[in-house]
């Protein structure tokens, strides 16, 4: 019989993973080895996150 979870199972097992590994078992964690990539445009500090806090502001205010 074919699962319709769609991801519910994996991300229950992912949470359970991470929350051993946020209890000292790094060990554990299956992005350890991964080389994540840096973000286009992003050099540190969140400079966008005022500039998007003000769209969203006003976006509420008008509708």
């Amino acid at each position: 019989m074919k699962s319709n979870s769609y991801g519910l199972d994996l991300s229950t097992l992912i949470g359970s993973t991470m929350t051993d590994v946020m209890d000292g078992r790094s060990d554990l964690n299956p992005w350890k080895d991964f080389n994540w990539p840096a973000i286009p445009g992003y050099f540190g500090r969140p400079w966008f996150l005022p500039v998007l806090g003000a769209y969203y502001r006003m976006k509420d205010l008008v509708g």
